[in-house]
């Protein structure tokens, strides 16, 4: 209900029911899913292309995407592999 920083001011947060809450949650959730499903389709044609022609043209592809957290996801996976 309160917060005291050593700033020396008091900040106070109102009084939420559940349903507000939960609301309040919902709110970001669907924008949310739309940016993860995108990311996701993404990352789908860049692990086709991989398997499928070769690592150079699943590189370009994610970087002509220009999604950098598809780059570093893609970049986080070829670092794991030996």
């Amino acid at each position: 209900r309160s917060y005291n920083r050593t700033f020396g001011y008091q900040q106070t947060f109102p009084d939420m029911s559940e349903v507000e809450v939960l609301s309040s949650i919902m709110r970001g959730h669907e924008s949310m899913m739309a940016v993860m499903s995108n990311r996701q389709r993404s990352l789908q044609i860049i692990y086709s292309l991989w398997h499928n022609k070769d690592l150079k043209a699943a590189v370009n592809s994610a970087v002509a995407m220009n999604d950098p957290s598809v780059v570093v996801d893609f970049l986080g996976i070829i670092c794991l592999r030996p």
